[in-house]
């Protein structure tokens, strides 16, 4: 009896997720120093715009978001908008530049990712 060496076959597959949407929006804040002073927690929003199938709006937090924040800081969060939706996921960056266009040199925020309904705050 001969005996033959068979290689077993070799497969392979991929799974790939559908790219749903990307987008960007800038948000430029003229007159910052006259925005401080309008309180913990209170925002100014942004216009409306479409990024990724949905719509969204960044509010913007002068003296931050909450009281346990220090009033140096700002926040800038991401809302889903009009939040009829039960549930949406979203990878977002937000950068800082000064008023000549170059990035601010502080620790980079890395990207984002969101499962839900609920406002991240950077």
């Amino acid at each position: 009896m001969s005996t033959s060496s068979v290689s077993p076959a070799l497969t392979a597959s991929a799974i790939v997720a559908p790219v749903v949407g990307s987008g960007s929006h800038i948000l430029r804040i003229d007159g910052y120093s006259a925005t401080k002073g309008l309180g913990s927690g209170n925002h100014i929003a942004s216009e409306t715009f479409a990024a990724g199938g949905h719509r969204w709006c960044l509010r913007y937090y002068p003296d931050s978001f909450s009281h346990r924040n220090s009033s140096d800081s700002i926040c800038i969060a991401l809302y889903l908008a009009p939040a009829d939706i039960d549930q949406v996921e979203a990878k977002f960056t937000i950068s800082l530049l000064y008023q000549t266009g170059n990035r601010c040199r502080r620790t980079p925020i890395p990207p984002r990712r969101r499962s839900s309904t609920r406002p991240e705050h950077v």
